[in-house]
């Protein structure tokens, strides 16, 4: 098919975008709602903060369910626009709330639709509908997931300012109902073949012998391989390197910068993951290891810039942005990394096992830098180093396991075959 004709992997493209917005609503404005729900809910901010911790741990518990369901064709767009709704409602409803042990029960559907959306359909998705520069549309679609951030918020705070917390959630819920659940319900289809089509940009790829939608390590394989060593150690430290994120503001005000500079680190933080999504994911395409390694480098170099970088405002916003591109690699490098060492014909139940470890540690993991800075007295300099540090092992590690893919065993069908 000649792609100078429109594709309908571009309608999968926009549906995965809007399932990618469900973090920015979920995760990216639940701070703005905290200082308005805690006053008149009575909570205390940690009881409340409770809820995103239980969000993680049933996004690891869902994912499990989500990898088996997702690898069986012809029921996705039934699944995933139920998951749009319940997300949509359960966003809706936290206006409705009026005890702190509400929102501990939203964070059950809210994880749910985590797990299918953030770690599962959106990577599997876009595998299937696009054979070309899959790095590059992996990126754009969790580009939203920071863009969220940035759009939400400030019609968050506008309706809270001038209509309540309540009117706030309800708002928010309408948003997933519109940018979620609307496009996933009309677009979604399993795959191209569903509607008669081949995955876009197969034809540049037309001297492979074998479909590789079909090729890669069973299930089963992935375990006894050597290779998932060094991948559990990428994922594990680049989770505790991510949750550093939430503490950036606090750290800011701890060295007594004022408001602006403590919404400013978080934006730049926001920019370099949006520009480190695209720009890194399409690099990845062609340069896998040097995307990875670049990863690595602009998370030591940010990190260590915040730290030291406190006195000079441009160089701690400087480092926020390279700590973002770091923090990019969670959601594409991380898709790409798995593909390439596992291949696609098993690739739900494979990424979401791996990601279950990622949920699990970042869920855990969230308050480890805020206890490590309370026992120093409120000092964040040993955790910043250890975050730096962590930069150098998820990019080591990662590059390690990419250099070992060739000791995977990949079938297809029941025959295998060696790569080239």
């Amino acid at each position: 098919m000649s792609t100078k004709r429109f594709h309908y992997a571009f309608l999968i493209l926009l549906a995965c975008s809007g399932m990618s917005l469900a973090v920015g609503i979920t995760y990216n404005t639940a701070g703005i709602f905290f200082p308005s729900v805690l006053k008149e809910l009575g909570a205390s901010r940690g009881a409340l903060a409770l809820y995103m911790m239980g969000i993680g741990l049933f996004s690891a518990f869902f994912l499990p369910v989500a990898g088996k369901l997702f690898s069986k064709e012809g029921h996705i767009r039934l699944l995933l626009s139920v998951v749009a709704l319940i997300h949509a409602l359960t966003t809706a409803s936290m206006g409705l709330f009026t005890n702190v042990y509400h929102f501990y029960v939203a964070s059950v559907f809210l994880g749910l639709a985590m797990a299918f959306f953030f770690y599962v359909a959106i990577p599997s998705l876009i595998s299937r509908w696009f054979a070309h520069n899959v790095g590059f549309y992996v990126g754009f679609c969790f580009a939203f997931t920071a863009g969220g951030a940035i759009v939400f918020n400030p019609i968050a705070a506008f309706v809270i300012a001038n209509y309540g917390w309540r009117m706030g959630y309800a708002s928010m819920g309408l948003c997933s109902l519109i940018l979620i659940f609307v496009p996933v319900l009309l677009f979604i289809r399993s795959s191209p073949e569903e509607i008669g089509l081949r995955p876009f940009g197969i034809e540049k790829t037309s001297g492979q012998k074998v479909d590789e939608r079909l090729t890669g390590a069973s299930a089963s394989d992935v375990l006894k391989s050597i290779t998932i060593i060094p991948v559990l150690v990428y994922v594990m430290s680049l989770s505790l390197y991510a949750c550093l994120l939430v503490y950036l503001p606090s750290f800011a005000s701890s060295k007594g910068m004022g408001l602006g500079l403590l919404a400013a680190i978080s934006s730049m933080t926001m920019v370099g993951a949006v520009v480190g999504k695209i720009a890194l994911g399409a690099l990845s395409d062609k340069a896998p290891i040097s995307a990875l390694a670049i990863c690595g480098i602009s998370g030591i170099i940010g990190t260590l810039a915040m730290l030291y970088g406190t006195s000079i405002p441009s160089a701690f916003l400087a480092g926020g942005f390279l700590y973002g591109i770091g923090y990019s690699t969670c959601t594409v490098q991380s898709t790409l990394l798995i593909k390439r060492i596992y291949g696609l014909r098993c690739f739900p139940q494979i990424y979401s096992t791996i990601m279950t470890v990622y949920a699990i540690l970042s869920a855990t993991g969230m308050s480890l830098w805020g206890f490590l800075a309370d026992a120093r007295g409120g000092d964040f300099t040993l955790s910043f180093l250890l975050v730096a540090l962590l930069s150098a092992v998820f990019a080591l590690s990662s590059i390690t396991a990419l250099l070992m893919r060739k000791r995977v065993i990949w079938t297809e069908s029941e025959k295998v075959y060696a790569r080239s």
